[in-house]
């Protein structure tokens, strides 16, 4: 396990089973679950351990902890509340006497001045049913996600619940944990060899780490890969074509004529794949592209071959396919064990959720220029709408038989998706991050941010940047420091901007 020195594991596993002492013993808990992957799968795993302990439950899915989400907590009428993937930042209004969080984003504690921070950290009364990574001293963006929190407390409730640990590798890699190093690192690695040892994943050590090997026809895989950006490959499908026949001399087919996949290559096929990309990296002296290339991908040993459950990543994007547009639920049941009408449902929602995505990108990019995709600043780059900062929930389209109509582009649930995609697209700036702001339902201003490894590495940390710029203007924030949200009152974008680039510009090294 690789984590920090001054982490104490005895300390995080000890909270793990006073909270689950405290859920045994109880009659009915109600779980409050983010509505991303790993929100519906820590939402899964709290629900699943209950239902085994025999408490009475139900799940209650949420964008944010907004006003209205906070006013429900505290009036709930269940005897606990549970809350999984959030919570850790807003523990200062949550009052229910029934309160127990395991969250792994930034603790509201850990943001207060230095003096505050050494009284109130581990020794305030509301830590004692708090189960969060940053409060051990382990990182809660790479050692260990929301459900990996649910899974641990579970797991201290029965050893029978060691067969959720897939669900926390699902929830882990869908909030991108992996991506550091390339694996599961820290309390994560525990949970991985929980699943490798009970036979329920299967960890392929040193294989392509690109999205779509399961589903993707080989090009296709090829032609969308955004991280790394692969020279000559992403976004051409011609040169994916030539690569793959000419180049690594594959059949592109079947017997069946069946577009192949990714899951359909032998291992001697697949070493030419990945050769052949290291030269092209290689060629363009991308030794960090080259270095992420390749690395440990997990596949859920009883899902089927060739489907979307199958890898975590693609499982991941399923889920998520269902939380951002108000189906959480559905994504619930498919990790709940669902094969049926919910899991086609789901794959229904995913199709959909990709449709949009291309759509997205394909007006944020297609045909402009750097300096017509967004707006660059000092220490960050916003994204263009038509008219200003504000991404367009809707466009204009042309049907079949020439009339127009308002089709469906962008919601404040999926923007921070497209952010992350265009940044990693190479049509933008890669050495600061990246802003996209949209309205949201409640009327506010919902803007999310997106970094990359290499500005962590010079400092970067959106989490605190966001939420102290938010609070500047009578908003909230918070996240990760690769990646993170806000929500500002309309009208104070402009303002809200300055100082986030201010606050980011002092973060950065050069």
């Amino acid at each position: 396990m690789s984590c920090e020195q001054s982490a104490d594991l005895e300390g995080f596993v000890r909270r793990s089973e006073e909270l689950a002492d405290r859920i045994i013993h109880a009659r009915c808990v109600e779980i409050v679950s983010h509505i991303d992957a790993d929100g519906i799968t820590s939402g899964a795993i709290a629900k699943r351990a209950l239902k085994r302990a025999g408490i009475k439950t139900r799940v209650h899915f949420v964008k944010s902890l907004g006003e209205n989400e906070v006013k429900h907590i505290n009036s709930c009428q269940a005897e606990l509340v549970w809350l999984t993937d959030l919570g850790s930042g807003y523990t200062s209004v949550l009052k229910h006497a029934g309160l127990m969080i395991a969250d792994h984003h930034v603790p509201e504690s850990m943001n207060l001045p230095e003096a505050s921070k050494k009284r109130t950290l581990f020794d305030y009364d509301e830590q004692r049913f708090h189960l969060n990574p940053h409060l051990f001293g382990f990182d809660g963006t790479k050692e260990l996600s929301g459900a990996g929190a649910a899974y641990f407390v579970a797991k201290a409730m029965s050893p029978a619940n060691m067969d959720l640990s897939p669900l926390a590798i699902v929830g882990a890699v869908g909030d991108f944990q992996d991506n550091q190093n390339n694996r599961l690192v820290g309390l994560n690695s525990i949970i991985k060899d929980d699943a490798v040892g009970g036979g329920w994943i299967e960890c392929v050590e040193d294989d392509l780490r690109l999205f779509g090997k399961e589903t993707r026809p080989l090009a296709k895989m090829l032609q969308y890969a955004s991280d790394p950006v692969l020279p000559g490959l992403s976004n051409d499908w011609q040169g994916c074509l030539e690569f793959l026949r000419d180049e690594c001399r594959l059949k592109l087919r079947d017997r069946n004529d069946k577009l192949r996949c990714w899951s359909d290559l032998d291992d001697q096929e697949r070493s030419k794949v990945i050769e052949g990309l290291k030269i092209r990296l290689g060629e363009c002296g991308s030794l960090e592209s080259m270095q992420r290339l390749c690395g440990e991908v997990y596949l859920l040993s009883n899902e089927r071959k060739g489907t979307p459950l199958r890898e975590a990543k693609e499982y991941a994007t399923l889920l998520n396919s269902c939380g951002r547009y108000g189906n959480a639920d559905i994504g619930l049941k498919v990790c709940l064990g669902d094969r049926g009408e919910e899991k086609e449902k789901a794959l229904e929602q995913l199709q959909n959720h990709r449709g949009l995505l291309v759509n997205a990108m394909n007006y944020l990019l297609q045909g402009k220029k750097k300096e017509e995709i967004c707006e660059r600043m000092a220490s960050i780059q916003v994204l263009l709408g038509d008219n200003g900062y504000l991404l367009p929930e809707k466009v204009e389209r042309k049907g079949a038989n020439g009339e127009l109509f308002m089709s469906e582009l962008l919601r404040d649930t999926n923007v921070g998706i497209v952010a992350g995609m265009v940044l990693g697209s190479g049509k933008v700036n890669g050495d600061v991050p990246l802003i996209a702001m949209i309205g949201s339902e409640d009327s506010k201003v919902k803007v999310s941010a997106r970094g990359n490894q290499a500005m962590l590495g010079r400092g970067l940390d959106l989490s605190k940047a966001m939420k102290n710029a938010a609070a500047r203007v009578g908003g909230i924030g918070g996240g990760h420091d690769i990646a993170a949200g806000a929500t500002i009152p309309p009208g104070t974008e402009k303002e809200f901007l300055a100082e986030l680039d201010r606050l980011i510009g002092e973060q950065l090294r050069p």
